[in-house]
């Protein structure tokens, strides 16, 4: 049997005192997704590779830790190495962790398993309500403006770009969390992507139209992504 909370106390450890979004408490709520996306499945599935990827899947986040321990994945293996189950299982955790993530996408790389698939959809609904709050706590901690509205999204973004690029908070939305719900990968996934969806284009609409500038231009931009 596997211990999660050891796996838990040992990813706190390395993430609890994240204040950029990427918290234990953001884990936390990607493994609640996944038990649901679980729930709601057809196919076969191993739960137990599912939630180890969801709980290891931040600790080498190379946005935390470097580009190149990102690539080692030196606090996944340490992690992995304390548990009583096989390499195979090992190996299997490591490739859904190599394989997902928005940069990754941006560069054409997705799960290819189901297991990868409900781990990349469970990460990633991690927007709506939770979404504004995380993509906000990113931009605090990187000394980052909420709001310029002479400042538009990049629309066209490439892996490359995505990894620095340093604008507002606000534009995050648009370059990224407005762009989630269709690239979802189980059929779950896409319902409770929606709902999120539709939460971010409330809070964006009513930000907008509460700003003393005018930015009728970002609501008719945001009105493309209805």
């Amino acid at each position: 049997m596997i211990d999660y909370k050891l796996i838990e106390s040992q990813v706190d450890k390395i993430l609890g005192k994240d204040s950029s979004g990427h918290s234990t408490e953001h884990v936390l709520t990607v493994v609640n997704n996944a038990k649901q996306i679980l729930d709601n499945l057809t196919e076969e599935c191993n739960s137990d590779i599912v939630l180890l990827a969801c709980y290891l899947h931040d600790v080498d986040d190379y946005k935390l830790v470097g580009e190149e321990q990102a690539e080692t994945l030196a606090n996944t293996r340490n992690i992995l190495s304390m548990l009583d189950i096989s390499q195979d299982a090992k190996s299997k955790v490591i490739q859904i962790i190599e394989n997902m993530g928005y940069s990754k996408l941006l560069k054409g790389i997705r799960p290819t398993t189901i297991e990868g698939m409900v781990v990349s959809d469970a990460d990633m609904l991690d927007g709506g309500a939770n979404g504004v709050i995380r993509c906000l706590e990113f931009g605090f901690s990187k000394s980052r403006k909420v709001f310029d509205v002479n400042i538009m999204p990049v629309l066209e973004m490439d892996a490359a770009t995505y990894r620095t690029i340093e604008s507002p908070s606000i534009n995050h939305f648009f370059e990224k969390l407005l762009l989630i719900k269709d690239v979802m990968m189980t059929s779950h996934g896409k319902k409770m992507a929606q709902k999120r969806h539709d939460i971010m284009i409330q809070f964006l609409e009513n930000f907008f139209e509460e700003r003393h500038e005018d930015c009728s231009q970002w609501l008719e931009l945001l009105n493309k992504y209805k």
